[in-house]
């Protein structure tokens, strides 16, 4: 390949455009913050490959010889054209690639769409009640037929993927090539009445835009050109500043006479006084340059869903069922009638955020296991557990469950854990007899999390909700209940929750740490109350149907 003379070596032949980056950002916002940030600046994205993934040969510049790309493409890779939109109100994207050509009509809000390619330049046009809001071109021509002179970056970079984006809104700025200092070859010409910049295919030439000291940070940067030969050309582009920023912008054919506009996102230093776009040994073409435009990228905001200290609870009729197992581990039999009041549960586990509102010192626990506000609370023992549920009694007023001197328990009164009855009614389908809290099918990942390599954010397996739409029963984390652990009883009972003194409380639910095993819904484990339950054991809370007031 052609080595140039930047110093960024194979990496200034690299799509260096921040899209991705930026459309991660809005992504990892909604993840972290369980809602969607709004859109507070209308975006364009857009990606494809620069051939199909069928086109194998490829010229080496080195060699000067073909040779065969290695097997780098997925089976699941399509030869398409991809666009997303963010949009505040609906509006009309037209993809134009090669002979293929579609307008879409977007809502408000997210959309992706997709053409499939075709030789040449992919164009986007964006408009909204007749007003074209975006005219764009990709960076990169999409190769029907490889040739030495399309393949003059070299054969590693055949299959790359190539992005752009366009950003609407105020603040952008436009500066005409014109008003540059010139160098080296480049010169002010006048083309079509309009005075533009001729950057001639010799090394060294270049022009300087002096700018006002810019605010660093992400720029939609669109640079409109029109080149002279048949072929690409590739420029850097400089910006300085507090630092001095590269960018490999790559002009892609344009049509005889056409100006077209490429676009990218590009982070520029601090204090950015200039931009300087020139051909530095190793860069290519011949291209006239009319204007350079910067239009501020907007922050992604994260939007939280605002904090409610009450957990979502979700209303369980009360009813009969068996509970244990027939022929269950030891600890499971004898199979024993039971009767359950109504109550109401947690719909899924407590997260960390929840019990940091109680215990911000918590936050130092969180680690590759459960890190994120949504992921359920781990590190966390039975009597701190109960200290939780406490907690959210007085924040709803009501009488707390548990009295920490002895670590009794009013059933009657606020939240509390539930009790080992309560647990498996739920998870057993009340009186359905299901094996896994969705039924008799063995777990798998789409069901519940029982691998790892960590915790999930709860509620992320709906296919494994119970009968009352009750998430992570099975596999996430273990789950803290009531009651002491102690051999069951033939006897029918009502109500009932073990507080038999004993050394155990017990653990209900499996882990994703416990190797796939004990997400069956009659498995029953324990540990001693101030076990500190690891990366393994989280709970989740219940509430009496008539919960007692605060005296």
């Amino acid at each position: 390949h052609l080595a140039p003379a930047n110093g960024f070596g194979d990496l200034a032949y690299t799509d260096h455009d921040e899209s991705f980056l930026d459309v991660t950002a809005y992504y990892a916002a909604w993840f972290k913050t369980g809602t969607p940030p709004a859109i507070r600046q209308e975006k364009l994205y857009y990606v494809y490959r620069n051939r199909s993934k069928w086109q194998t040969a490829a010229y080496d510049v080195q060699k000067k010889a073909w040779t065969q790309l290695p097997d780098q493409i997925h089976d699941d890779v399509e030869d398409k054209v991809y666009a997303t939109t963010f949009l505040r109100t609906p509006a009309e994207l037209t993809i134009q690639s090669g002979a293929n050509r579609k307008t879409f009509k977007l809502a408000a809000g997210i959309s992706h769409v997709e053409l499939p390619f075709g030789p040449g330049v992919p164009h986007f046009q964006l408009r909204r009640q007749g007003k074209v809001l975006a005219d764009v071109s990709g960076n990169q021509q999409i190769v029907d037929t490889p040739t030495e002179e399309n393949s003059r970056l070299g054969y590693r970079y055949a299959n790359k993927t190539w992005s752009g984006a366009w950003c609407l809104g105020q603040g952008a700025c436009e500066y005409s090539c014109a008003m540059a200092t010139c160098y080296q070859g480049a010169t002010v010409v006048t083309e079509g009445g309009r005075r533009v910049v001729h950057m001639p295919a010799s090394d060294g030439n270049g022009l300087r835009l002096a700018l006002p000291s810019l605010a660093g940070g992400a720029y939609n940067v669109r640079l409109r050109y029109r080149n002279v030969q048949p072929n690409e050309c590739r420029l850097s582009l400089t910006a300085a500043g507090a630092t001095s920023n590269l960018f490999p912008v790559f002009l892609p054919p344009t049509a005889s006479g056409a100006w077209h506009t490429v676009a990218f996102l590009w982070t520029l230093p601090d204090a950015c006084t200039s931009l300087t776009l020139e051909r530095k040994k190793g860069d290519l073409g011949e291209a006239f340059l009319d204007s350079i435009e910067l239009a501020p990228v907007l922050p992604i905001v994260a939007t939280p869903t605002p904090a409610s200290t009450l957990p979502a609870l979700t209303e369980i009729p009360g009813g009969a069922f068996r509970m244990g197992a027939e022929h269950g581990d030891p600890d499971e039999v004898p199979l024993h009638p039971v009767t359950v009041s109504p109550f109401r549960m947690g719909k899924c586990e407590v997260t960390n955020a929840e019990y940091e509102r109680l215990a911000p010192e918590h936050k130092r626990y969180r680690d590759e296991y459960s890190w994120r506000d949504s992921d359920p609370v781990t590190y966390i023992s039975w009597q701190q557990a109960a200290l939780y549920c406490n907690w959210l009694s007085a924040q709803a007023g009501l009488s707390p469950a548990y009295n920490p001197k002895d670590w009794s328990v009013n059933l009657h009164a606020g939240y509390r854990l539930p009790t080992e009855a309560e647990w498996e009614y739920v998870a057993s389908g009340r009186g359905e007899g299901r094996r896994y809290p969705w039924g008799k099918v063995a777990p798998d990942a789409s069901r519940c999390n029982a691998t790892g390599p960590g915790a999930m954010a709860v509620g992320s397996y709906p296919a494994g909700a119970s009968r009352d739409g009750i998430m992570d029963l099975a596999g996430n984390v273990a789950e803290w209940c009531t009651d002491m652990y102690h051999a069951y009883t033939s006897a029918a009972v009502t109500d009932p929750c073990d507080l038999q003194p004993g050394p155990y409380r017990v653990i209900r639910g499996g882990s994703w740490g416990y190797y796939n095993r004990s997400q069956r819904v009659a498995d029953r484990e324990f540990n001693t109350q101030v076990y500190p339950g690891f990366y393994y054991v989280g709970f989740r809370v219940v509430l009496p149907h008539a919960a007692a007031p605060a005296q």
